[in-house]
C-alpha cells in the first residue's frame, strides 16, 4: 500500500514538472517572439532610411546616375519595399494568425492568435516577401556582376556595362522576382486540397 502511495505521489510530482515546463515554455515563446518583432522593427527603420537617402541622393545629383548606381538605386527601392511591407508581413506570418477558410476560422484559441486572415490574403504576404526577398538578391547578382567587370575587364567596361543594358538587368530582376513569388501562390493555391488542416497563416 505504501509502495503505491509512493508512486501516485511521484507521478504527481512528475506531472507538476511538466506542466512547469509547458508553461515556461510559452513564456519563452512569447518573449522570443516580442524579441523578434523588436529586431524586425530596428532593421526595417534602419534600412528604410539608409534606402531612402541612397535613393534620393542618386536622383538629385546627376553626376551618380552611372550604371552602378542605376543598379544600387533599384536595390535601394527593393530594400525600401523590403522594409515598408515585407518585414511587417514577416511580424504578422511570425505571430501566425488564424486563418478563416469558408467563413470557418481555426487555432484563435491562443490569446496571440486571435486575429483571423483569409487564405488568399495570407497567400499574398507570403508571396510579397519572396517577392521583395527574390528582387533585392537578383540586385545583389546584378553588382556582384558589374564589380566582376570593372575589375577584370576594367579596360573595355563602359563597352561591356551601358545604361540599356543595365535597364534591362533591372526590369529582368524585378520580373523575375515577380515570376518566382506569382509561381509559388499559385503552385500553394492550386495544390490547397488539404486546406482545412490547416490552423494558421503562419511562415
Amino acid at each position: 500500500m505504501d509502495e503505491m502511495l509512493n508512486e501516485t505521489l511521484n507521478l504527481t510530482s512528475n506531472s507538476s514538472i511538466i506542466n512547469n515546463i509547458s508553461t515556461s515554455g510559452d513564456v519563452f515563446d512569447d518573449s522570443e517572439v516580442l524579441a523578434y518583432i523588436a529586431a524586425e522593427i530596428i532593421i526595417a527603420v534602419f534600412a528604410l532610411f539608409s534606402n531612402l537617402f541612397v535613393f534620393i541622393a542618386i536622383i538629385r545629383f546627376k553626376n551618380l546616375q552611372t550604371p552602378t548606381f542605376c543598379l544600387l538605386a533599384s536595390l535601394s527601392v527593393a530594400d525600401i519595399s523590403v522594409a515598408l511591407l515585407a518585414i511587417p508581413s514577416a511580424i504578422v506570418l511570425r505571430i501566425g494568425l488564424g486563418l478563416q477558410i469558408s467563413g470557418q476560422t481555426t487555432d484563435t484559441d491562443h490569446p496571440v492568435h486571435q486575429g483571423t486572415v483569409c487564405f488568399p490574403l495570407c497567400l499574398a504576404m507570403v508571396a510579397f516577401q519572396l517577392f521583395a526577398t527574390q528582387v533585392s538578391i537578383w540586385g545583389l547578382l546584378l553588382i556582384a556582376i558589374d564589380r566582376f567587370v570593372a575589375i577584370h575587364f576594367h579596360l573595355r567596361y563602359r563597352a561591356y556595362i551601358t545604361l540599356y543594358r543595365v535597364k534591362v538587368g533591372i526590369v529582368v530582376s524585378w520580373l523575375g522576382g515577380s515570376v518566382i513569388a506569382l509561381g509559388w501562390e499559385s503552385a500553394v493555391g492550386a495544390s490547397a486540397e488539404n486546406l482545412h488542416a490547416v490552423k494558421r497563416c503562419a511562415f
